[in-house]
């Protein structure tokens, strides 16, 4: 049996059998609609049993009934909360500590639920602006320390003393760009290279709002993690 024969002449395509995108969209809005189940998941329920066929979709019309099948029994967390006496003992105790204590108590929380290894650190010490430097930056810093350290020494402290208005940096090699970069992202600055009238590549800091000095220097976070003397 064609197509025309069994769901008869389409008006957007005249009466042509070719399968054209247009064709195939009068096909679809021809044939039976599924009901409104007001869910995803039990949308997904009833496309299931139809395409399986396991039912007829005339058997999903009843909304309620089609809710039922695919109810979920699970309580909301709030639910939950209000039902026990020791969560509701833990929220009052949550409830009574200091802002910046909740912050590191929700922090700790959300760590030890997530499968990093990553330790943990205060906000605005020098590991956690550590952890906002690029990936590719700090491969770069575990691979060749002792360099990434020997042009960091001066560099850092050229950005400490300009951290409120910017600097410029003429640098040549990519490497020294790339610990720039770094160095940008470790103090909450916003850092991009580009070339100069003459060809030089320049390599541009600039503070933003989320600027700040760490407690420590890269330089002595990367050489105390690394287990190096200081001695740059």
């Amino acid at each position: 049996m064609g197509f025309q024969e069994e769901f008869g002449q389409c008006g957007h395509c005249d009466g042509r059998k070719d399968q054209s995108r247009g064709h195939k969209k009068c096909f679809r809005s021809m044939g039976p609609k599924s009901p409104r189940t007001g869910t995803r998941r039990s949308q997904r329920f009833y496309n299931y049993m139809t395409l399986k066929g396991l039912s007829d979709p005339a058997d999903f019309e009843d909304v309620e009934s089609l809710k039922k099948l695919v109810q979920v029994e699970t309580p909301s967390l709030f639910e939950d909360l209000l039902s026990s006496s020791e969560s509701l003992s833990s929220l009052e105790d949550f409830l009574v500590i200091t802002e910046e204590e909740q912050t590191n108590a929700l922090a700790m929380d959300d760590f030890g639920s997530t499968t990093n290894d990553q330790a943990w650190h205060k906000p605005g010490s020098a590991g956690d602006q550590y952890s906002k430097i690029d990936r590719r930056v700090r491969g770069l810093i575990s691979s060749r320390t002792e360099c990434v350290l020997s042009v960091l020494a001066d560099m850092e402290r050229e950005v400490r003393l300009k951290i409120d208005q910017g600097l410029t940096l003429q640098l040549d090699d990519g490497m020294c760009r790339m610990v720039a970069h770094g160095l940008a992202q470790y103090y909450g600055m916003k850092s991009w290279s580009q070339d100069s009238a003459d060809g030089t590549r320049l390599t541009i800091l600039q503070p933003t709002c989320a600027t700040v000095v760490a407690s420590g220097t890269l330089f002595e976070y990367i050489a105390k993690r690394q287990n190096i003397s200081l001695c740059y």
